[in-house]
């Protein structure tokens, strides 16, 4: 007989909110790092061809940001991962206080 959908993993425990808890951290959501951004009317926009290159709003070295969701998380630093300049990956400087 089958049970009520649940998984194996996701059984109910003693602790009353732990299952909840469980449920609630298997929750996905979208980290995004934001380099920087440019401001462009609909024509310059039209104008983009492969090649075009746009200045950011940032410069190398400033922090980046981190988004959950798109709220802000925090703030970071690109970094080479492995000593690898083909990769590379952000360190976490900042992490926004919860409200």
């Amino acid at each position: 007989m089958a049970e009520s959908g649940m998984s194996e993993t996701l059984k109910p425990t003693a602790e009353p909110g732990a299952f909840r808890e469980e449920i609630v951290r298997r929750i996905p959501v979208s980290l995004q790092i934001v380099l920087g951004s440019v401001a462009l009317s609909v024509a310059e926009l039209a104008r983009l061809d492969m090649g075009a290159v746009l200045k950011l709003d940032r410069r190398i070295g400033e922090p980046v940001d981190l988004l959950v969701n798109g709220e802000p998380f925090g703030k970071g630093e690109l970094v080479v991962l492995d000593g690898d300049a083909k990769n590379f990956a952000v360190s976490i400087t900042t992490i926004h206080a919860s409200n």
